[in-house]
Formats: C-alpha cells, sequence, structure tokens
C-alpha cells in the first residue's frame, strides 16, 4: 500500500508538469488537437490522484480569465475540455454512488477524513466507529503486518457511506470548533515535513528522508502575494498564468489542511511551487516592479 501511494505521487508530479505544458502550449495554439491533448491529461491526472480535483474550478477561472482578455479561442476550448472532464467525473462519481453509496471521486478522502475527526476529538472513543476499527486492528494487524488490509476488513464492515455520514454529522454538530480546528492545522501542518514520504530501503528497514518545512511554501506564498497584488495594482491587468500557478498552489494547500492527515499531501502542487519559486528568484534582480513582466 505505502508503495503504490508513493508511486502515485511520483506520477502525478510528472503528469502535472505536462498538464501545465499543454495549457501553455493550448494558449499559444489554440487547436483541437490541443484542446483534445489537455482534456486527455486533465481527466488522467484526476483518476490518477482525485486530489487534483480542485483543479476544475482553478481552471475555470483561469480560462475565464483569459477568455475576459480576448484570447477568446484559446479559452473557449479550455472552458469546453474543463466541462468534459467535470461531466466525466460526474458520471464516475454517480457510479462510483451505485457500487458504494457515497457520492465521490474515492474512498481515500473518507478514510482521511475518519482519522482527522478521531485524532482531533470530534468522534469519542466509546462511538460505534472507533471500537469498530480498534477491534479491526487489534485482529487484522498482527497477523498482516499492514494498513491495507485492516481498512479492507474495516469497510468490509462498515460502508463508506456509514464512516462519511459520522464524520460529516461530527463536524456539523460544532462547525465553530471544526473552523478553530483547521487553523490549527494550518499552523500544525508549517511544521511537518514537506518530504517526509521520500523513503529509501537499507538494510530492509525504511529511512525517512527529512527535507524542508511546509513553512517555507508559507513564507514563499506570502512573498509571492505582495508581488503579485502590486504588479496587478501597477500594470493594471491579471498575469494569467501566474494567476493559474498561484490559485492551484493556494488550493492545494487548503484541501491539504481539510482533508489530509499531513503536510506531505503538498508534494503534488511541486510544479506549481517550483515554478512561481524560479519566477520569484528569477525577478529578484529587478528591483523596480513596474519592470518585472509576470506571464
Amino acid at each position: 500500500f505505502n508503495n503504490n501511494w508513493i508511486l502515485t505521487q511520483s506520477f502525478a508530479i510528472s503528469w502535472c508538469v505536462f498538464l501545465i505544458y499543454t495549457i501553455v502550449k493550448l494558449r499559444k495554439n489554440p487547436t483541437i488537437a490541443n484542446g483534445t491533448l489537455f482534456t486527455s491529461l486533465l481527466l488522467f491526472l484526476l483518476f490518477l490522484r482525485p486530489g487534483y480535483l480542485y483543479l476544475l474550478p482553478v481552471l475555470a477561472v483561469s480560462w475565464f480569465l483569459c477568455f475576459l482578455g480576448k484570447e477568446r479561442k484559446a479559452a473557449t476550448i479550455g472552458i469546453a475540455g474543463v466541462l468534459i472532464t467535470t461531466s466525466c467525473s460526474l458520471c464516475y462519481m454517480k457510479a462510483f454512488e451505485r457500487q458504494h453509496g457515497l457520492f465521490a471521486f474515492s474512498g481515500i478522502g473518507v478514510r482521511n477524513q475518519f482519522f482527522i475527526a478521531q485524532d482531533a476529538g470530534f468522534l469519542y472513543t466509546s462511538s460505534k466507529l472507533v471500537q469498530g476499527y480498534n477491534d479491526t486492528y487489534n485482529e487484522v494487524y498482527p497477523r498482516h503486518h499492514n494498513w491495507a488490509e485492516v481498512d479492507r476488513f474495516f469497510y468490509a464492515k462498515y460502508s463508506l457511506a456509514e464512516v462519511n455520514d459520522t464524520v460529516t454529522k461530527a463536524f456539523r454538530q460544532d462547525p465553530v470548533r471544526w473552523a478553530v480546528f483547521c487553523y490549527d492545522r494550518l499552523c500544525r501542518t508549517a511544521l511537518e515535513p514537506l518530504t517526509e514520504l521520500f523513503q529509501i530501503r537499507y538494510k530492509g528497514q525504511l529511512i525517512h528522508i527529512i527535507g524542508p518545512l511546509v513553512n517555507s511554501v508559507y513564507v514563499f506564498i506570502f512573498l509571492y502575494t505582495i508581488l503579485l497584488i502590486q504588479w496587478i495594482r501597477i500594470k493594471k491587468r491579471i498575469p494569467w498564468l501566474s494567476s493559474f500557478l498561484y490559485m492551484s498552489l493556494i488550493s492545494n494547500i487548503l484541501t491539504t489542511v481539510i482533508g489530509a492527515p499531513n503536510g506531505a499531501y503538498l508534494l503534488p502542487a511541486t510544479p506549481f511551487y517550483l515554478l512561481l519559486l524560479g519566477q520569484f528568484l528569477y525577478h529578484l534582480k529587478i528591483t523596480p516592479i513596474k519592470n518585472i513582466e509576470l506571464k
């Protein structure tokens, strides 16, 4: 399970780079072929890692801004690609609902929310689900030593819909506490290693390669926000590609804080972060913001 999880992370980062390339290519050369390639890559990326669902509203807003910028052919093809991808996603989610009773792209989000709610104290230890998971763990893990097997046995007893309804109800009963909890997670996530899931196996043991903390991303976003606001104020226009990358990175952070167990889920947004960081560092030597050219 762990190896497969890391494998999808690697593929997601690579395909995300390809997607950004096709977006730029579609804008420069708005053809049906490029639009088809963009739609195919976006759809594949969503099925590879459903956590990228935030790209759909981000891309819809981005292509709308492109339309307002008089690049209407590229924007029309891009919006059509987003609509096709959204339609395919909704059809898949409907099929998932018929099979599992839950309108969702996958069950991993429910699993994450269950653990988050349990750790945060939204679910009492005496609740049926918490007791059921603890009993399943005590029964299965000593025999298999595999978390995936624990999940498989647990969700064979309790449906995804039942777990989702219980967690959602727990959050809705105290929305103020949930908001405070999300803010607290935003702060605590900043102190987590950004690359704690990069591992090597040495003499039969997994060794975690600890990298920079997530707060480095927060600091950069703060600095880039100042640059972006000042640039828009001076130039009187919105840099299209920079805005898309910026909104994607912010959306990834929000989905990580709300629905992911740790800061390492920011890794799939690495291409957005590195492109913006490279742009920011390149323009450091240019002091007047009016001389900076954001794309």
